[in-house]
């Protein structure tokens, strides 16, 4: 089915770049799927179009929670800087807020596991605590504490991050929130591992 979603369509027009836009980001889902890197040239075209646009909207906000996991370090940093700038005048518009949340997450998480730039990460968890749209989304709340407690373990406080994770996880299951639990659970090795 995906496969028939990537084949060319010659009805068209192809000056457009939402074809191939749509395309890649079908590879990037199928590829967070299997663990298959994304072709350099792919990245940077979904990059080259993100940094064009003045205004993400719901498409390029959809497209974009697809990337953060192939993005490398300096696109990570550029998209930390930038998220709230190019999302935050259509925020409110139908489900962007919980898009805007998503990428905020796994921009944090690619930024804390593979480009190690826990200042970034640190800034963007920071960014979204005052976005007033992110304030009242308590599974975000729960899961940006749980992203900072790793920063706060980077930094050197062991103790106080094993204390904020473990409150994390109470939260989760005071309201029974399993899903949650294993997500949080499943990273936080990923999030705390030295190299």
């Amino acid at each position: 089915m995906l496969s028939d979603l990537i084949k060319t369509h010659p009805d068209k027009p192809t000056d457009l770049p939402f074809g191939r836009l749509d395309k890649i980001t079908i590879q990037a889902a199928s590829g967070m799927l299997r663990g298959q890197p994304l072709p350099i040239a792919d990245i940077n075209f979904v990059m080259n179009y993100l940094r064009s646009q003045r205004n993400w909207f719901n498409y390029d906000l959809n497209m974009l929670r697809y990337f953060p996991v192939f993005l490398p370090a300096e696109d990570l940093i550029w998209l930390a800087q930038n998220i709230f700038a190019h999302a935050l005048a259509y925020i409110n518009v139908l489900n962007n807020a919980d898009l805007v949340s998503d990428i905020v997450l796994s921009v944090t998480n690619a930024l804390i596991i593979s480009a190690k730039d826990y200042d970034e990460a640190q800034s963007l968890l920071s960014i979204s605590h005052h976005t007033d749209a992110l304030k009242g989304k308590l599974e975000f709340s729960v899961h940006r504490k749980a992203l900072e407690a790793a920063i706060i373990f980077h930094q050197g406080d062991r103790h106080g991050a094993e204390e904020m994770h473990a409150g994390v996880l109470a939260t989760l299951k005071e309201y029974e929130a399993d899903w949650d639990i294993r997500q949080v659970e499943a990273m936080w090795p990923l999030l705390t591992k030295k190299d």
